[in-house]
């Protein structure tokens, strides 16, 4: 049990934990002069009742988020195209004094049309034309 606790202060990875709750449930039916067999098999049933019914609420409460990113704020913007984009052609738009790859997978957008930034992938910006 004490090594299950260990691991799992170091890890944070919810992994072991079930198995020192399982132990504890075998611990406390040891009082009662229970055989190492039935210790075994409450082990197992708590460890798994444990993994099943628990791990999926606590996964979904400390589940890593990921952090916004600086390049998220630009989306919604409008920025206005220094080259063409089209479906088959990328082009580029200067915001904040870096240019982008812009790309517009639904129309073709001409030089110096303004347009607002949908969507972030990678190092392109994904546009719609403002209408």
């Amino acid at each position: 049990m004490i090594l299950c606790f260990l691991i799992e202060a170091l890890t944070f990875s919810l992994t072991t934990i079930w198995f020192a709750l399982g132990a504890i449930g075998a611990i406390a039916i040891s009082i009662f002069s229970v055989s190492f067999e039935w210790q075994m098999l409450i082990f197992a049933i708590f460890s798994l009742l444990m993994l099943i019914f628990t791990r999926p609420v606590l996964k979904k409460h400390i589940s890593k988020k990921i952090p916004a990113t600086n390049a998220d704020s630009l989306l919604g913007k409008t920025v206005i195209l220094q080259k063409e984009a089209s479906p088959n052609e990328s082009g580029e738009a200067k915001i904040g004094g870096i240019v982008w790859t812009a790309k517009s997978p639904l129309q073709k957008i001409e030089k110096g049309e303004s347009c607002q930034i949908i969507e972030i992938r990678g190092n392109s910006l994904i546009v719609k034309k403002l209408e």
